[in-house]
């Protein structure tokens, strides 16, 4: 929600602004410089209110979730389904002896499938037959660029500042 991240900016401006006004009354008071903050502005409910938001969000984030897994499985019933009804659909063409039945939705054609190759058990395959998936590893960047070393395609970033928020 773009009001809750404008709110918790402008409040945020408004707390900067009213702290560089009052520097020398307060200097380094942190319990002034708290009673300035939340006497002078909304920060705190916005922080609140953005804390809550974010509950919201991983709520809604998980639930979304369980839903992709179950559209998924979804999906893939009918997938298997169309299947079954295709091959049903071509024994019934062989059984009636046709290889093209015109039906006023749609017009069915009976053509030969290419052979294609069946996995039984995938350990079995022999190395020559596979592909490597190549992936980078951030990790090893990381550690090399720490190092001092220098890894084309990557630098190091000058890291930044994150909020951890514990429940409970």
């Amino acid at each position: 929600m773009t009001d809750i991240r404008h709110a918790l900016a402008t409040e945020t401006d408004t707390a900067r602004t009213l702290l560089r006004q009052y520097v020398d009354e307060i200097e380094d008071d942190d319990e002034a410089r708290r009673t300035l903050v939340e006497g002078e502005t909304s920060l705190r409910e916005e922080v609140e209110r953005a804390v809550a938001r974010l509950s919201d969000l991983a709520t809604l984030t998980a639930a979304l979730k369980l839903q992709e897994v179950d559209a998924k499985a979804r999906r893939d019933r009918f997938e298997k389904q169309a299947v079954a009804i295709r091959t049903a659909l071509a024994v019934a063409l062989e059984a009636m002896g046709e290889k093209r039945l015109e039906l006023p939705a749609a017009t069915l054609t009976l053509k030969a499938v290419p052979a294609s190759a069946i996995i039984t058990d995938e350990a079995l395959i022999p190395s020559a037959y596979q592909r490597a998936e190549i992936k980078t590893d951030k990790r090893a960047i990381l550690a090399a660029l720490k190092d001092g070393k220098v890894v084309p395609g990557a630098t190091l970033s000058n890291g930044s500042a994150t909020v951890q928020i514990r429940r409970g």
